[in-house]
């Protein structure tokens, strides 16, 4: 629900931005830790969808900022890796390819090697 949410063009960006960035971001990262591999593939869906989000919801720099180190937290563990499930890889990987083409110019040099 939360994905179709953000997704869609029928809720102001701005407004949808700020209720999750002050409600569900935190929660969603955290749901990215569990040992249930549906809920981390849809966690990772989510978060996928959050960098397009803070662009369409003008987010500010501190904003962009804490939100990309946020993300990046939460998606490295399972980017890197070696034993998961194909699902929650190629989730992982929508959702750092997401993060990496939206706010790129937030994180820095080695974490964007990484």
């Amino acid at each position: 629900l939360v994905r179709k949410i953000l997704v869609s063009d029928q809720h102001e960006h701005s407004a949808v931005k700020d209720a999750l960035l002050q409600i569900l971001l935190q929660e969603i990262c955290n749901s990215v830790e569990e040992d249930w591999y549906k809920l981390i593939a849809e966690a990772l869906r989510v978060l996928a969808e959050v960098p397009r989000l803070l662009l369409l919801g003008n987010a500010d720099k501190t904003e962009n900022n804490r939100v990309a180190k946020s993300l990046f937290t939460a998606i490295q563990p399972r980017l890197s890796a070696h034993d998961l499930d194909q699902e929650i890889k190629e989730c992982a990987l929508s959702a750092s390819a997401s993060l990496l083409s939206n706010l790129h110019y937030t994180m820095s040099e080695d974490e964007r090697v990484q």
